[in-house]
């Protein structure tokens, strides 16, 4: 026989002393919703930023009140006390350049950022849309890790010397992500920093340009061909 527990936290069952049957179950990571979900139904990136991916606050009309609803109702018990964010861990196999070891922390949704932080806008002009990019490609990662191979690893490299990528995908891909329509050299001086150290595989900038390109063994890619590509095995098997 086999059951399937679902719920949004364990911790009551835990309290209670439930066996959980370590060894013996499989946890399994569900997310809110992931880009090809909402694909068909027409996705919309400043949608999923302004109202975060849990089902029903990406479709409400107006999501504000149930983003701060949800916040007051749940900070507390749910983020504090499970530790609901996501964090991803330095990558320090950098020889030429000395890594930093600090973690970088990510919520699980981006409507719970923008209500935490009392933003009453995104937009592609203002000054955190950037962090948004960033933070809705982290989501797809964590999530095709999670329903793929959950013993992949996701990393982000910083050196001393300030040179940064965004995400170091199982130790073979390096991933910068740019919110710009247009990216110039200047957004490439991580990955050809990293370019460097001859350990990886791919060098992938994510951006909102129209084409796929490629700059100096740098792949210039669009950010939903990136995301399709994925999820088709084809970034990384």
């Amino acid at each position: 026989m086999r059951f399937l527990l679902t719920g949004s936290s364990a911790r009551s069952l835990r309290r209670s002393g439930v066996n959980l049957l370590g060894g013996r179950g499989r946890d399994r990571a569900f997310h809110p919703f992931i880009y090809r979900e909402l694909k068909e139904a027409g996705f919309k990136l400043l949608r999923a930023m302004q109202n975060g991916l849990i089902p029903k606050h990406y479709f409400a009309d107006d999501a504000d009140d149930l983003l701060q609803s949800y916040v007051s109702r749940y900070l507390a018990e749910e983020i504090i006390a499970e530790g609901v964010s996501r964090n991803i861990p330095t990558w320090t196999g950098s020889v030429k350049r000395k890594a930093m070891a600090t973690a970088k922390f990510y919520f699980f949704d981006m409507g719970v950022v923008k209500a935490l932080r009392r933003l009453e806008s995104i937009s592609e002009s203002g000054h955190d849309f950037g962090d948004f990019f960033e933070h809705f490609l982290f989501l797809e990662l964590r999530a095709w890790i999670d329903y793929n191979k959950p013993t992949r690893t996701l990393h982000y490299w910083r050196s001393t010397s300030a040179f940064e990528v965004d995400f170091v995908l199982d130790g073979k891909i390096a991933i910068e992500a740019k919110s710009s329509a247009k990216v110039s050299q200047k957004h490439f001086k991580g990955l050809k920093a990293l370019q460097e150290e001859n350990c990886f595989e791919k060098f992938i900038l994510v951006c909102r340009e129209k084409e796929k390109r490629l700059v100096d063994g740098i792949l210039v890619y669009p950010w939903e061909s990136f995301i399709n590509d994925l999820w088709d095995g084809k970034i990384l098997p």
